[in-house]
């Protein structure tokens, strides 16, 4: 199966958003992707411009929500049924 899943950032002022509305949307598509046991994500980087930001920062961005969203200490859990579900690659 294949999942389209949109979000919006809500009432931005015209070319400039708060970073912080952006990381809080990508966790949010990312646990959605979990919840459907999705095994790849394929994410497109908004303009920088949007956040007042350059690229690379927003790309930083990016990865550090994507890692800790996808982070769960599971070490020491024995029964499968409670370690969570994780995207295997987020693109």
């Amino acid at each position: 199966f294949a999942h389209l899943i949109v979000i919006g950032l809500g009432k931005c002022s015209p070319k400039k958003c708060d970073i912080e509305l952006y990381r809080r949307a990508l966790a949010k598509v990312i646990r959605q992707a979990n919840g459907f046991h999705c095994a790849s994500l394929a994410i497109q980087q908004p303009s920088a411009a949007l956040f007042n930001v350059d690229a690379t920062r927003l790309a930083h961005e990016m990865a550090v929500i994507s890692y800790m969203t996808e982070y769960h200490f599971d070490e020491y859990i024995t029964d499968e049924s409670r370690k969570r579900w994780t995207v295997a690659d987020i693109i």
